[in-house]
């Protein structure tokens, strides 16, 4: 086993974050750990509070990781942040297996649920500004690992440069305008209004959902969404825009990609 530098603290298993939401819906976003990361592959370490980005540097130069500055810093808004999706995504892919994960104070934008389902049943996270400050996880992918992250998400997102938010870490502030994966279909909206995720799981937003669209809605039943999505995701999605519950993202942003 790795000895952990003097700033971070033992391993975790991934384990301990299971069941990735890929493979069982009903739990998404799922587990992560409430404090900055790095993800090792099979296991993960905790990143101490006094870390500054130069003490992570070398921290990472140490072990031979790839610096900083050779990665791309992406927001996980869902649940790229979950170790155990993580693992899933980048299965098998060779070289640097480490991603950093720093837990930043995010000023101009908070997660929240997209405007559509996605095809292994759940209504995944985007990010927007709703005028709320919230805590999310910036990972920093190399191009390899990104390249993985890009192809789990399809069409449904685009990647894009977020521009105007401020970036806090263990009392710093972070420069550079970092990625984010926003929804293309928008943001989903219930009673008026963005839906976040700090404010639902998935059954009580899939509920409100299927609340708003009515008992006239062909989506079918609620546990049939959740048992057997198959087609039904398609058709959700068409009904949330049919219904216009959602708004387009508000975030300045330039495509990426």
């Amino acid at each position: 086993m790795v000895k952990a530098f003097k700033n971070m603290t033992a391993m975790i298993p991934v384990d301990r974050f299971e069941p990735a939401p890929l493979y069982q819906p009903s739990v998404y976003p799922g587990l992560s750990p409430a404090e900055s990361f790095l993800h090792l592959g099979d296991t993960i370490e905790l990143l101490g509070k006094d870390l500054d980005p130069g003490g992570l540097e070398q921290e990472l130069s140490a072990r031979g990781h790839r610096a900083l500055g050779e990665r791309q810093a992406v927001l996980c808004s869902g649940s790229n942040a979950c170790p155990a999706q993580v693992r899933a995504k980048l299965a098998d892919l060779p070289g640097d297996l480490c991603v950093p994960f720093l837990l930043v104070e995010l000023e101009g934008a908070a997660p929240v649920f997209a405007a559509h389902a996605s095809s292994y049943g759940v209504i995944p996270a985007t990010l927007d500004d709703v005028g709320v400050s919230s805590r999310c996880h910036l990972a920093y992918f190399t191009e390899p690992q990104l390249t993985r992250v890009n192809a789990s998400e399809g069409g449904r997102y685009e990647l894009c440069r977020i521009e105007g938010l401020r970036l806090g870490w263990n009392g710093l502030e972070l420069e550079g305008s970092p990625l984010a994966y926003l929804a293309k279909s928008g943001v989903l909206c219930l009673d008026g209004a963005p839906a976040q995720l700090a404010h639902y799981d998935q059954r009580s937003l899939l509920e409100s959902l299927f609340k708003e669209l009515g008992s006239d809605s062909p989506v079918g039943e609620l546990e049939d969404f959740f048992s057997s999505p198959g087609g039904l995701y398609k058709n959700l999605g068409d009904e949330i825009l049919r219904a216009g519950l959602w708004r387009p993202h508000r975030l300045v942003q330039t495509p990426s990609r």
